[in-house]
């Protein structure tokens, strides 16, 4: 019968082993408030610090719902909105930071919806005053040319 020979395996080559397996990165979690959102990449604020953090196709988005938060709803990306507090659980992924699962309250996420939709009526109003100021501005421009072309047949 042939003898089995067990080796220890050495502290460097454990730490290779682990750094070779990208499902065995390690693990962290954020909690923070969605600062911006473009594409792939959320910028949360955590503590006065903002942190990228990327989406991949793998990333759960999940409002907590229920009496004890024990349920979990998928939502899309797209609920993803400036001024929603998130948990993010993460993993170091090379330089950047992977989002593995996002979860938030869904009344969060009407509080951030309210404010979108005061932001952004907010923005179309400033628009529309500044369309309304420039063509004011237009028209006064139109008026001192008149004015100047017939004080210059008065003289």
């Amino acid at each position: 019968m042939p003898k089995t020979i067990h080796l220890p395996l050495s502290p460097l080559v454990m730490a290779a082993l682990l750094a070779a397996a990208p499902g065995l990165a390690h693990a962290d979690s954020l909690q923070g408030i969605i600062v911006s959102h473009h594409g792939d990449k959320l910028m949360v604020r955590t503590g006065g610090t903002d942190t990228p953090v990327t989406l991949t196709d793998a990333t759960k988005v999940q409002a907590i719902v229920g009496l004890i938060g024990a349920r979990r709803e998928d939502h899309p990306a797209s609920d993803l909105i400036n001024g929603l507090a998130v948990n993010i659980d993460t993993v170091q992924a090379g330089d950047e930071i992977d989002a593995q699962t996002i979860t938030f309250k869904p009344d969060d996420l009407k509080t951030a919806q309210a404010v979108q939709a005061g932001v952004a009526e907010a923005k179309q109003r400033a628009t529309d005053k500044q369309a309304q100021n420039e063509r004011k501005q237009a028209e006064n421009e139109q008026r001192l040319s008149e004015v100047g072309q017939l004080s210059s047949w008065a003289y």
